[in-house]
């Protein structure tokens, strides 16, 4: 029997959310005051997956059992209504799918640079999400997804900063026509773009090396891919059928900054003063390329490891 492209599509959809929960329950469960979590493979960091306090101002502790929490697991907060608000520590880097889905009451969520991975419908059901203004949403450093009705020929432009598109971000939206992505995002997660028909342009920088499974499924076949030859986008279009552009502006190294295709101590001293004269403004996109510690900001710490990368350390 030959399936149809939507039954593939919702049968890939129910095996990732299926592989989510699965590999959360096999860990064994430990509690510390009224949060459950798990320990991680590596040993060291703890993943929240449950909570039985009753806390409308919850705060994510940053350690559960001696271990760093780095993430709030599958389902971990799903429907409490109790909680009005949130505070999400910088040791969270993920946070897993519908992990805060359908509770209703939160309207406040704080969150850090660090958190890099904001997983599908995590914050679906809530006040903070159906509050939010028509348009892109951005959960701390990381593109959601799209609130309201999105217009016709609608093209976006993704502010620099932003680290990552969630999974199913942009799912079924076919008014969708154009995205350009940022020098230094750094993943398009699965299926951030399925079912987007009439997306014709995007804009890929070579940054981007984490392109997830199906991320175009059911998307037309009609987009243009531009990024750098050589790039892990350019695999992926070449695997997956997708059109692919090289767009020379993108061209260059992390860190280089005079656009030579050279990282050496010139780029460390435009650098500098444009951080510390001239201002971001002068050139928005060549200051991006110059977040080498990936933390969304361009700043001393960023400085230091150009200085270590001009001189070959």
């Amino acid at each position: 029997m030959r399936l149809s492209s939507r039954m593939i599509a919702l049968l890939l959809s129910l095996v990732m959310l299926f592989s989510l929960v699965t590999v959360t329950a096999s860990a064994e469960s430990l509690t510390e005051g009224s949060f459950t979590y798990t320990v991680n493979e590596d040993g060291t960091t703890a993943t929240i997956i449950g909570y039985d306090g009753a806390d409308a101002a919850l705060v994510i502790p940053s350690t559960l059992g001696g271990l760093k929490v780095s993430a709030i697991g599958v389902d971990a907060f799903s429907s409490n209504y109790d909680i009005t608000s949130v505070s999400i520590p910088s040791s969270v880097v993920t946070i897993d799918a519908m992990a805060f889905y359908n509770c209703a009451n939160l309207a406040s969520v704080e969150i850090t640079p660090y958190t890099l991975f904001v997983g599908y419908q995590a914050f679906h059901g809530t006040a903070y999400f159906n509050n939010m203004p028509s348009g892109p949403v951005y959960i701390g450093r990381i593109l959601y997804g799209y609130a309201g009705i999105m217009p016709a020929n609608t093209s976006i432009t993704v502010p620099y900063g932003t680290a990552s598109i969630s999974p199913y971000a942009f799912y079924k939206q076919t008014n969708l026509k154009a995205i350009y992505l940022p020098v230094g995002m750094h993943a398009i997660e699965s299926f951030a773009f399925m079912g987007c028909t009439n997306l014709l342009t995007m804009r890929v920088p070579p940054s981007v090396t984490m392109i997830g499974d199906a991320a175009f499924l059911n998307a037309g076949g009609n987009v243009t891919i531009y990024g750098v030859n050589g790039s892990a986008m350019d695999e992926y279009a070449d695997t997956e059928g997708l059109f692919f552009s090289h767009d020379e502006t993108l061209d260059f190294p992390d860190g280089d900054v005079n656009r030579d295709k050279a990282v050496d101590s010139r780029d460390l001293r435009i650098l500098m003063r444009m951080l510390l004269i001239d201002g971001l403004a002068v050139d928005e996109e060549r200051v991006a390329s110059c977040d080498l510690v990936y933390d969304g900001t361009v700043d001393s710490a960023d400085i230091r490891a150009l200085l270590r990368r001009s001189v070959g350390l």
